[in-house]
């Protein structure tokens, strides 16, 4: 496995591994913000892949200057 940066091309994939946790670990009414973040992720946004180039995982950081 591999981890690297995310680009637009992963949206759908990711969108696919958001679906795959609804509704045991994510609720289905973050999709649309979850959503409108892959359009323009913030700080550090990550891919794991498996030697294929198939997207296992997704997942970052956010910092906050409020808290």
């Amino acid at each position: 496995m591999k981890a690297r940066a995310y680009k637009p091309d992963d949206r759908s994939a990711c969108l696919a591994i958001f679906d795959s946790n609804v509704p045991i670990y994510i609720d289905p009414a973050d999709r649309p913000e979850y959503s409108a973040f892959l359009d323009n992720p913030q700080d550090s946004y990550l891919i794991i892949e498996l030697p294929n180039d198939f997207i296992v995982a997704c997942g970052g950081w956010y910092i906050s200057n409020d808290e």
